[in-house]
């Protein structure tokens, strides 16, 4: 689709974005702040230092997770 865009008035081809697509995103979002807060209420019964080293490994886990393993 063409559309008009700015005060100049040029022509530029927007990109047709599947609500799917949007909806796949807010999804993997979801799954990786449940599976990152899932992953580091371990942290709590943990001493300060180690329970903050854990907090960076859920967090490390769960981006691989949704975002590079593939599996979801």
């Amino acid at each position: 689709m063409l559309h008009l865009v700015g005060s100049q008035g040029y022509l530029r081809q927007r990109s047709l974005v599947s609500w799917r697509s949007v909806s796949e995103d807010s999804a993997n979002r979801k799954i990786f702040w449940l599976l990152w807060t899932v992953l580091s209420l371990g942290g709590y019964f943990l001493p300060w230092g180690w329970a903050i080293a854990e907090m960076f490994a859920a967090m490390w886990l769960s981006w691989w997770i949704v975002y590079r393993s593939g599996m979801l």
